[in-house]
């Protein structure tokens, strides 16, 4: 679009003057002011091509992924990822909505009226984001033509005409649409001339406001007389647009880090549309103040406040003012600054992708601001101050939207953002243990003092990890990301940390977010079951007591709160919780819609120090952030598989990695074949095909996967597959199942392994079950149902799981997500998939379920005829392990029947194997080694000259993407040295060679 023309259109735009830099915003805004009155149909239409060109643009900055381009589409994925807050997501559903809304004709220009105020909204939000410019923006009405101000007489009126717009935002009753028009009108001038009033340095406060509705007016009449101009200016452009359009609807969405990603959708959701005038922020702060407690108040010159929380307004200092003191139990200890800024502080210009730089500076500027304070106070205040040393130790700066808090007494003051401002009890809190401790007074400085973590009964990857964390926390960093292949003991890890966090750091509380609501039960007894190292007598919730969530109020004594973030926004919401178990209406559903967060007095942002979330996904960090974000805490993620989000949310800080092959290789987990039953209607009837399969695709890093976007597999081109819920296709599949189990799928078995399936809902798993035991012509116990809905049915779902755990019987699980997530399986060796699955990082958790390593001996308690434990077998039924996803690729990547374990022994010395041999070399070794006793395993060691895992580990890393891709691009010699350095520890020792062939040609001798 001719930027001339665009900067002339910006300069005489009454309300979108400020979106020069975006021209189709530019353009559809003014026209839909231009048109409001003339062509009031016309102008909805161009309000609702607003709002698609707004979200398609945030969709770009954001990379999500949307199923569509209509708004529809992309409001969805902008909420399911956590970009749009509630109050902006309902701005954008009111355009989204114009279209399908029965309505009065003559209410059409109040309808487009509130339309193009809704536009004005979205664009000041979108702008303050991009730019941090907080300058006061208001709505200048347009002034409608004078026959629309009036009433027409009473006369036969038409029927109601369908259209897509949304009812006007206020209503009257008996009152006719020009008499509303005129009341809305009165009421955007009024805003107006709040946007413009200035009570700092204006004299008196009657003076301002008369200033400020003169220059309302001014404004007003300059946008009539702009009017003609616009009109010119629109129909110039007007040609331009549709090629606009077409122009960014070709561009692909911008290629940034996931830390950029995340500081553009922090920004946008900590910047409010309206932050109002310089009253009207007052106004606000102190009703928030007053929401947490503290009693607001003018000064008194001869008594000090008294009472557990004081805020004194307007207190005098020696040189000028502050806006508000707080005293706590009548000690001065803080300063709050009434921070209406025009600028947010971090500055600087938007960069095209919507980051710009660091808030370094900024925090040193605000630390300043509230440092200046203490230098002013009187002999009077400081003779009040807790501390004298330093006398006011808490500042808060707020603009009544935004607040941002510093604690003076931690070891490196660093502002940061709180959503409300702490209630005068915990300020007590605070000040009792500074007192009790003074070298290190705060939470931050305790936690620089962790000690090590202890190995005993700790695998390495976890030890790392808690060492890892340690290090983030001393380092004040807020979030940190630990990845754990599915299986490696994050639950021991959760555990583990919130003892130390509790034990030698002090925390108040720690909350553990889990997945489900059936999870937090198990995880509690875990809790409960586990006994602190320091004394191995003492249990765990002896000392720091464990419960659920189980009512807002019920915190209790509780220093470790388990539970699902749907019920922890149920609690915040003043929900009741009822004690129910296996409620799937507080699990962690992905939602389409961001969640509102109120302050809730007794669940403050302050109530927990720390919030860990197991098996953090989309669901967790998208819609329901703010949740997460509520609360003024450190939080500690632990994945499976992270994705760009993931790792954007921690602020890129991953503390610790251990990947699924790393685990394999060390033992932890086992790896996987790939069983695919493909069923295909035909004219003739229904056609199986089956058989293994291993993709053939080249795997991404980690550094590469962690920077893609998750996305749902459907998007990704593959098959997100469909329920096999049909009678007879479900009946084929079943017994093609059985048919292949002892032949194929695990060959040699007489006895059906511990196997779990995954239905769509609870009425598919009862119908899977019942066919299963119909097919093996088994009684009930052999294959049970366990979803939901069991409880309801008379089962105890507890009694059920745990004989599948660790009983011969059921033999056959069949859940709907009851057990797809979070819970812990050994003895699974079997996962057959008859559903969809959403994402790749929800097939990385479902593998979980199966992946860990047993003991042969307690093994073959539940196994039946197996020795022990190798492999597991994914048997897909809907064709989800046929996109490029990299969880469906096994380290196994060569069948039996094709290379035997001599054959690649044999290729490894003569230094030939290529990638795909040895992955599948190093999957033989890692099999042979479950079934292996300790002396077998120490005897390896000596021959080879180090442990066998030691060798896998070498092979595991030389096929990972993060070597092979590298050496790759250097050419096929870097390739062949790479692997041949990987095998030389066996192809250098025949005699460990052919040992390994004994033991794994005479198993169990």
């Amino acid at each position: 679009m001719d930027p001339r023309q665009v900067r002339l259109l910006a300069a005489q735009s009454a309300n979108f003057g400020f979106l020069a830099a975006h021209p189709l915003l530019l353009w559809y805004g003014a026209g839909a002011e231009w048109l409001v009155y003339a062509n009031p149909w016309a102008s909805l239409l161009r309000s609702r091509s607003f709002g698609e060109v707004l979200a398609d643009e945030l969709v770009r900055r954001t990379t999500v992924v949307p199923q569509g381009g209509s708004l529809h589409h992309l409001l969805r994925a902008l909420g399911a990822d956590g970009v749009l807050t509630p109050r902006v997501f309902a701005a954008f559903a009111r355009l989204r909505d114009i279209g399908g809304t029965r309505y009065d004709p003559d209410e059409e220009p109040l309808v487009a009226l509130d339309a193009l105020r809704n536009c004005f909204t979205l664009g000041v939000w979108f702008h303050r984001a991009l730019t941090g410019d907080r300058a006061p923006l208001g709505f200048v009405p347009p002034t409608p033509p004078p026959e629309l101000l009036c009433d027409p007489p009473a006369s036969p009126r038409k029927p109601p005409v369908h259209r897509v717009v949304p009812r006007p935002a206020v209503r009257g009753t008996g009152r006719g649409a020009g008499e509303r028009l005129r009341a809305e009108l009165r009421r955007y001038r009024t805003e107006l001339a709040a946007t413009r009033l200035r009570l700092t340095g204006s004299g008196s406060a009657v003076a301002a406001q008369r200033r400020a509705a003169a220059e309302a007016d001014r404004m007003i009449a300059a946008a009539d007389a702009a009017r003609a101009t616009v009109g010119t200016l629109l129909a110039s452009l007007e040609p331009e647009v549709w090629a606009a359009r077409r122009d960014v609807g070709r561009q692909a969405s911008a290629r940034i880090s996931a830390g950029r990603r995340e500081e553009f959708v922090a920004r946008l959701r900590r910047t409010v549309p309206e932050p109002g005038n310089e009253p009207q922020a007052r106004v606000e702060l102190e009703r928030r103040l007053a929401a947490a407690g503290w009693v607001v108040r003018n000064p008194h010159r001869r008594h000090p406040p008294d009472g557990l929380g004081v805020a004194v307004r307007n207190v005098p200092l020696c040189t000028g003012h502050a806006d508000y003191l707080l005293y706590v139990d009548g000690s001065l200890v803080g300063v709050v600054e009434a921070g209406w800024a025009e600028v947010e502080p971090s500055g600087g210009e938007d960069d095209g992708v919507g980051t710009r730089p660091s808030g370094v500076a900024s925090e040193v500027a605000l630390a300043a601001r509230l440092d200046r304070y203490r230098h002013r106070l009187t002999v009077e205040q400081r003779r009040t101050a807790w501390r004298r040393d330093h006398p006011l130790p808490f500042g808060y700066v707020s603009t009544g939207g935004e607040t941002v808090f510093v604690n003076w007494l931690a070891p490196f003051p660093r502002p940061r953002d709180v959503t409300a401002f702490h209630r005068p009890a915990t300020l007590a809190r605070w000040m009792r243990e500074a007192d009790e401790n003074p070298t290190a007074p705060t939470l931050r400085a305790r936690l620089r003092q962790l000690p090590p973590p202890r190995a005993r009964d700790l695998r390495a990857a976890q030890v790392e990890a808690l060492r890892g964390l340690d290090r983030s926390l001393a380092d004040d960093r807020p979030r940190a990301l630990i990845q754990l292949a599915a299986g490696a003991g994050k639950t021991r890890t959760v555990i583990v940390a919130s003892h130390r966090l509790l034990e030698h750091a002090g925390a108040h509380r720690v909350l553990v977010l889990v997945d489900r609501d059936n999870l937090a039960r198990r995880l509690v007894q875990e809790f409960v079951d586990y006994r602190i190292p320091d004394d191995g007598t003492a249990p765990f919730a002896g000392r720091h007591p464990v419960e659920r969530l189980s009512g807002a109020t019920m915190l209790g004594s509780a220093r470790v709160i388990v539970t699902t973030v749907p019920r922890l926004h149920a609690a915040l919401n003043g929900a009741p919780l009822p004690d129910a178990d296996d409620d799937p209406a507080h699990d962690s559903h992905p939602r389409d819609s961001p969640v509102e967060v109120p302050y809730h007095p007794h669940l403050p942002p302050e109530t927990f120090d720390v919030i860990i979330v197991d098996d953090c996904h989309r669901a967790t960090y998208g819609a329901w952030r703010g949740v997460l974000e509520y609360f003024d805490a450190f939080t500690v993620g632990l994945t499976t598989a992270p994705v760009q989000q993931t790792l954007g949310f921690h602020h890129e800080n991953l503390v610790a990695e251990y990947p699924d092959e790393q685990a394999i290789a060390d033992g932890v987990t086992v790896d996987f074949d790939l069983y695919r039953i493909r069923a295909t209607a035909t004219p003739t009837g229904l056609r199986v095909e089956a058989g293994p399969v291993v993709p053939r695709w080249e795997r991404r890093t980690r550094a590469e996967r962690y920077q893609e976007v998750e996305r749902d597999l459907g998007y990704l081109g593959a098959p997100a597959g469909r329920p096999v819920v049909s009678g007879g296709e479900l009946r084929l599949v079943l017994e093609t199942f059985r048919d292949r189990l002892g032949t194929e799928i695990f060959p040699g078995r007489r006895e059906v392994p511990k196997t779990l399936v995954l239905a769509r809902d609870a009425v598919h798993a009862d119908e899977v079950a019942a066919l299963l035991r119909q097919i093996f012509a088994r009684d009930d116990t052999f294959a049970v149902a366990l979803t939901y809905g069991s409880r309801h049915a008379g089962y105890d779902p507890d009694e059920l799981f745990e004989a599948f755990r660790s009983q011969p019987v059921p033999r056959i699980v069949v859940t709907d997500d009851l057990l797809a997530t979070g819970v812990d399986i050994p003895a699974l060796e079997c996962l057959v998939i008859l559903r969809p699955v959403r994402t790749a990082g929800c097939l990385a958790r479902m593998k979980g379920r199966v992946a860990r390593a047993i003991a042969p001996a307690e093994f073959r308690l539940v196994a039946g005829d197996a020795l022990a434990k190798e492999r597991f077998v994914v048997v897909d039924a809907v064709g989800i392990t046929e996109g490029a996803v990299d969880e469906v690729v096994p380290l196994h990547r060569c069948p039996e029947r094709e290379l035997s374990l001599r054959t690649l022994l044999g290729r490894a010395a003569r230094l030939d194997a290529t990638p795909d041999e040895i992955a599948t070399l190093a999957a033989r070794l890692c099999r042979l080694r479950q079934r292996l006793t300790g002396a077998e395993l120490a005897e390896l060691a000596e021959l080879g000259g180090q442990p066998l895992a030691q060798i896998v580990r070498g092979l595991v890393d030389a096929v990972a993407p993060e070597q092979l891709n590298a050496a790759r691009a250097v050419g096929l010699d870097a390739v062949r040295g790479l692997m041949a350095t990987a095998v030389r520890p066996l192809a250098a020792v025949p005699v460990l060679r052919d040992r390994i062939l004994e033991l794994h040609d005479n198993p169990g001798r």
